[in-house]
């Protein structure tokens, strides 16, 4: 349970800094950043399953 939040966590706060970043410089979301969200959320994932919070 304590990873499935933390995975939702980690997403959101990754979702968040991309829009940030896209926001600060103006500029529209594309597919280039939806794969940099989804592939931090893969890899938190991955690690999240390698090293479990206890």
């Amino acid at each position: 349970m304590i990873n499935i939040v933390a995975l939702l966590v980690t997403t959101g706060v990754l979702l968040a800094s991309v829009l940030f970043v896209k926001r600060t410089l103006n500029a529209p979301m594309d597919a280039t950043d939806w794969g940099l969200v989804a592939f931090g959320s893969l890899a938190a994932f991955v690690v999240l399953h390698l090293f479990p919070l206890r």
